[in-house]
């Protein structure tokens, strides 16, 4: 459950609560989103990190509701972080700190300014200041006047913001946090839509892309800009509804519905009502049309071919880079948006562009993504070190790259890969929690407390790391510490299934394998996609020699993780504990095919096919 509520110090603060615990946390909203027409979003800062936080004030209708994209069960709530691609529309830029995605070396920006349509303004200010100016009819140098473009690329300097597309990747040496509206936006970045003729749905940014599907934008041979009936720098109401029409159509050209010049053509013209993205709201669609569509629910096809919309304006490049810049919008879509029909597309196209421009470091970072995903861990491994190579030591995603190597055995070069995260950003609180994780594995207890340590100092909010220092306690056999730990986590974050499943775990430490049920079923309860707690229920259910019991925990949790090893082992395990061989061979046989390669598989089944048949009595 969550609230919004202000303090006695007048401070903004959102909580959450799970009923039936007395888990409660909150966060201070330190930065509100949006013009409040329509919206208010409010951001917080988490451990550092600029997140949104999860409830949104709906001004049309004067109610909260979660936020877009918290609409879903597991959402990201206090920890989806602000990155510079989602500030670029929603305020003015601010520079990140080196090796982070939302700590901002500076404080934010405060709204939209000037500059984001003239450019920097400082040496206008300075010029205009000491009384110099441009002779008169002549451009002023130091600053943009975006009149003085071409209509297409005045129509660039809205589209910033008002054509988000499905996906946008930068170009080479750009940066989100750094744009100069004198750029062409093609030469800044490739912006993607899907290509079939239907067009992009009625988002709530949907604007440029809506109005291009227009026959009237289609005519006008780029004489229709935003600014044709919106003017920048102030409300203009007339114009907004039917001025901008009249400057090229007559009230004459209408039926007899149209009488006067006071009549809105966007009434009739423009569909006014909710998007596909932002619930709650009110918005006007900018495709015109004679007679508008106003069911907006109508399925998009099923297609998963974008197009960069920008492409046609860009200077001439060589098509490869094209190529991958394609393969990273359809990852991003995969990755970022859950569009899991893309995940197969991005594989093909990037090792197909990649193998022609093997320099490209974001693309090797993003294929790499996507092999992990797929369970090709020596793949995905050779891609993120072909990153590596060509990011001169150091790229994104290092902390998924020793995950790699640890799923292929390689606790080494995990170790090695980790390390060199933390001396180049020794705040990486993820990079310090994964090496204490391997060195608990490796049984470097010292190692590990200081390396949690560390992770505890950079994330004090962080569930996580509170849980895995638990675990090394458990591994000293101090189970009083363990305790203290695994309750610190479950203050922390006492939604999460892990936490609760922890306290399992520590029941069975003490020898109360009894009392471990009861929280590894509420675990479940609480994410019923929680394999580990499947996991362990079937284990315990092995130690009965249940079988039957055990098989069903198992196969639920290759169901809900099916790139999990400990399942099928686990399974295979029981079969051959019930005496049947073959079944457990068979088994090995299907994680073999889910989870191709995998070492710990290929010694299981070569022990299970050396050992000779015994009697099933």
């Amino acid at each position: 459950t969550y609230r919004a509520y202000v303090d006695k110090e007048g401070r903004y603060w959102q909580e959450e609560t799970l009923e039936g615990t007395p888990y409660r946390r909150t966060v201070e909203a330190t930065h509100v989103v949006g013009s409040g027409n329509h919206t208010r979003s409010y951001l917080g800062v988490v451990d550092g990190r600029l997140v949104e936080l999860p409830m949104t004030w709906y001004s049309e209708r004067k109610i909260w509701d979660m936020s877009p994209g918290y609409e879903r069960r597991n959402h990201q709530r206090f920890s989806r972080p602000i990155k510079p691609i989602c500030l670029f529309c929603h305020n003015d830029p601010t520079p990140v700190k080196p090796g982070t995605i939302a700590t901002y070396s500076a404080p934010l920006a405060l709204g939209i300014t000037c500059s984001r349509c003239h450019g920097d303004g400082t040496k206008h200010v300075q010029a205009r200041s000491q009384g110099k100016g441009p002779p008169a009819g002549k451009a002023d140098p130091t600053i943009l006047n975006p009149a003085r473009l071409s209509k297409g690329r005045q129509l660039q300097v809205c589209q910033q913001c008002h054509l988000t597309g499905e996906a946008r990747v930068l170009l080479p040496n750009q940066d989100w946090t750094q744009y100069d509206p004198r750029t062409p936006l093609g030469d800044f970045m490739s912006l993607y839509v899907y290509a079939h003729d239907g067009g992009p749905e009625f988002g709530i940014a949907s604007h440029g892309h809506r109005l291009s599907l227009s026959a009237c934008a289609k005519k006008s041979q780029d004489t229709l800009t935003c600014t044709t009936c919106h003017d920048p720098h102030r409300r203009d109401k007339q114009r907004e509804t039917s001025g901008g029409c009249l400057s090229c159509h007559k009230v004459d050209d209408c039926d007899d519905k149209h009488t006067t010049e006071k009549s809105s053509c966007a009434s009739c013209h423009m569909h006014r009502g909710g998007t596909s993205d932002i619930p709650h709201v009110t918005f006007t669609d900018h495709f015109i049309r004679k007679q508008p569509k106003t069911d907006q629910s109508q399925p998009r096809p099923d297609s998963v071919q974008l197009v960069d919309v920008l492409a046609q304006n860009r200077v001439k490049e060589h098509p490869d880079d094209a190529r991958v810049r394609l393969g990273i919008a359809h990852a991003r879509m995969w990755r970022l948006d859950g569009k899991t029909k893309h995940r197969s597309e991005a594989k093909k196209i990037l090792t197909d562009g990649l193998s022609r421009r093997p320099a490209h470091v974001e693309g090797w970072e993003e294929l790499g993504m996507v092999l992990k995903s797929l369970g090709e861990f020596r793949a995905a491994a050779a891609a993120f070190a072909t990153a590596t190579k060509y990011g001169k030591g150091v790229h994104r995603f290092q902390v998924d790259q020793a995950e790699t190597l640890e799923q292929l055995a390689d606790i080494r070069g995990a170790e090695t890969v980790l390390k060199r995260v933390v001396e180049t950003y020794p705040t990486d609180r993820v990079a310090w929690g994964n090496l204490a994780n391997l060195w608990l594995k490796m049984n470097r207890l010292d190692q590990a407390e200081k390396a949690y340590d560390l992770s505890n100092k950079y994330g004090p909010s962080q569930a996580l790391t509170a849980s895995n220092r638990g675990y090394l306690e458990l591994r000293r056999k101090n189970l009083n510490k363990a305790e203290k730990w695994f309750k610190e986590a479950l203050r922390r974050d006492g939604t999460a299934a892990a936490m609760y499943a922890n306290l399992g775990t520590l029941e069975l430490a003490k020898g109360h394998p009894e009392k471990a049920v009861p929280f590894y079923e509420f675990a479940i309860s609480r994410d019923p996609n929680f394999g580990i707690a499947y996991w362990m229920l079937g284990r315990l259910a092995m130690d009965k020699k249940n079988w039957s019991k055990a098989r069903g925990h198992l196969n639920k949790m290759i169901s809900v993780t099916p790139k999990d090893v400990r399942g099928y082992l686990s399974l295979a395990e029981t079969e051959l504990r019930a005496g049947k061989r073959n079944e457990a061979l068979r088994i090995l046989l299907v994680a073999q095919k889910a989870i191709p390669n995998h070492p710990t598989i290929l010694q299981a089944m070569i022990r299970l096919r050396g050992k000779p048949k015994t009697n099933s009595k």
